[in-house]
């Protein structure tokens, strides 16, 4: 039976206490089990949160616990679908992130010519019945219940090229560096102002994305908790508060332009214990890219695909009535909601009119193939009321390709064209274009601006 080395914590699940029973029963002796463990980042002051650390003979295990039951689908490397349809990141890499960091801190052990142990992250389900279809090197590191300890067994696992040495003579001081500087973790899960971390999405060492609820308010709406830890060691002064400058953007954006059906909202913007953190409403459906990727925008018919173009065009107007213009648009910034509507999010490099500084071309933009011709170059560029409609357009192409009604891809080709002067004024003229393809009354629209669309300068 292996030992239990309990920091004082309780499991956050039943899935946890189920794999930490099992481990005990099941591992031989000379085996320890570390559960429900919190290890701060020295860096960073992140805190890496731990289901269980298993301590071996061979090797080190950092193993994630995840109540998942039916079948879990990998889409594409960053995203899995679960059995119903919720959309979660594929949590091998932060578990590899967390083996990293475990294994930084055994290194400290003398353990005479040998290697320092590897440390190895896998995952275990909630469910023998879990059907993993999970592709490549991951594949085998997803477990089942009944899979999980012959897996840590099987010193063949390991992912690591030299054969494992055995350190059965300093397993004691492995578990003491491991647990040093650890603290239990706390069940109610980090707060960050109103709101509760709930399930850690992605890491590194300036940032964390959490998928979260309200602390107090049991409203079953799911909502994206962003943090960023702004070292003294890695920033000046000068370069802290330009990336404030940059954090803060989206969160600019958002407040000025308040709330709107198509539009996440922002629900809290502040700093806590050296962290600034963001809150906006999520979707448990995921995005368009997520939705693309499984095939599902495949399947939906043209009215379906046609209301997503809508919602997308009715976010940018609502945006452009107040002076805010996207400059990111892309799959990965369209949220689907249940019903399969579309809200915009992801304004971290939006064009704010009035704005003291600039956030665009301090870093290589992550979306170019979406860019209209004036915003290829950051160090020369311009914002146009038409600039983010050939985003738009770049995006339908590429998520439906020409399978829309003719009409609305002479409307796409508009959009596309070159010139902003040569394209639909605004957001709400393709919306009037667009209403007049399908033969649906139109909305309230501006007066048309002789001018063609405007240009606006940023300083």
């Amino acid at each position: 039976m292996a030992r239990l080395v309990d920091l004082g914590g309780e499991p956050i699940n039943p899935s946890e206490r189920e794999t930490i029973t099992r481990l005990l029963d099941e591992l031989p002796g000379g085996w320890s089990v570390i559960p429900n463990a919190s290890l701060p980042d020295p860096r960073t002051g992140h805190a890496y949160e731990y289901d269980a650390i298993v301590v071996a003979p061979h090797a080190v295990y950092v193993v994630e616990v995840k109540g998942w039951r039916g079948t879990v689908r990998q889409l594409g490397q960053a995203d899995w679908q679960l059995s119903g349809g919720q959309i979660r990141r594929n949590p091998l890499p932060l578990a590899d992130q967390k083996a990293r960091i475990l294994a930084s801190r055994i290194k400290r052990v003398p353990v005479g010519d040998r290697r320092a142990p590897y440390v190895q992250a896998c995952l275990v389900s909630g469910s023998d019945a879990t059907q993993f279809e999970v592709y490549g090197t991951d594949a085998r590191r997803c477990l089942r219940p009944s899979e999980l300890v012959p897996f840590l067994l099987d010193s063949a696992q390991l992912s690591s090229r030299s054969a494992p040495s055995s350190y059965g003579d300093v397993h004691d001081s492995l578990v003491d560096a491991i647990t040093g500087p650890m603290v239990a973790r706390r069940a109610a899960g980090r707060r960050y102002g109103s709101y509760l971390a709930v399930e850690l999405q992605e890491r590194d060492d300036a940032r964390a994305i959490w998928k979260g609820k309200h602390a107090l308010l049991d409203d079953g709406r799911p909502v994206r908790i962003r943090s960023w830890f702004l070292s003294a060691y890695r920033y000046t002064d000068e370069q802290r508060e330009a990336e404030l400058v940059r954090l803060r953007r989206a969160a600019v954006a958002l407040s000025r332009i308040g709330e709107h059906p198509r539009i996440a909202t922002l629900r809290d913007f502040g700093e806590q214990d050296g962290e600034f953190f963001e809150v906006t409403d999520w979707s448990e459906s995921g995005t368009l890219l997520t939705a693309f990727v499984r095939g599902s925008l495949a399947r939906l018919p043209i009215k379906g695909r046609l209301t997503i173009l809508r919602d997308v065009a009715e976010a940018l107007e609502a945006a452009r009535q107040h002076g805010v213009f996207h400059r990111a648009l892309c799959p990965e910034a369209v949220l689907l909601t249940p019903n399969g509507r579309a809200r915009l999010t992801g304004f971290e490099l939006a064009y704010i009119e009035g704005a003291q500084a600039t956030v665009y071309g301090h870093k290589p933009h992550p979306h170019l193939q979406f860019l209209p011709p004036e915003l290829q170059d950051p160090a020369d560029y311009d914002v146009f009321d038409s600039s983010d409609l050939y985003a738009l357009a770049s995006m339908a192409r590429f998520l439906f390709g020409v399978d829309l009604p003719s009409g609305v891809q002479a409307l796409l080709e508009r959009c596309l064209l070159p010139s902003p002067m040569d394209r639909p004024e605004h957001p709400a003229a393709f919306i009037a274009a667009l209403d007049g393809e399908l033969h649906t009354p139109p909305p309230t629209v501006p007066a048309p601006d002789v001018r063609g669309p405007q240009r606006h300068t940023e300083y």
